[in-house]
């Protein structure tokens, strides 16, 4: 196998990345939307209340810890995401 054939084969032949997870849009969008737009309004809403500044690199983790912590029970809860930014603040 020359390297031109490992390289396609890596990239799952001729198919595209985007004909192999449905339309570029789909793949771009997060699993559950509604939950991560819940998460950044909670989580900005709580930092300007509470006078928090956060590095933006951390901010974008937190968000991203609690986006899939929601995820994996599969609603977003209010009482519970003000618990952890109590943790922050």
């Amino acid at each position: 196998m020359h390297r031109g054939d490992e390289m396609e084969e890596s990239r799952g032949g001729s198919e595209s990345l985007e004909a192999r997870s449905g339309s570029k849009e789909e793949s771009r969008r997060p699993a559950k939307p509604e939950i991560l737009r819940e998460v950044i309004i909670g989580v900005e809403k709580f930092m300007e209340v509470r006078n928090v500044i956060l590095a933006h690199e951390k901010k974008a983790e937190l968000i991203l810890v609690l986006y899939e912590m929601f995820l994996a029970s599969g609603e977003f809860e209010p009482d519970i995401l003000n618990r952890y930014l109590r943790l922050v603040a």
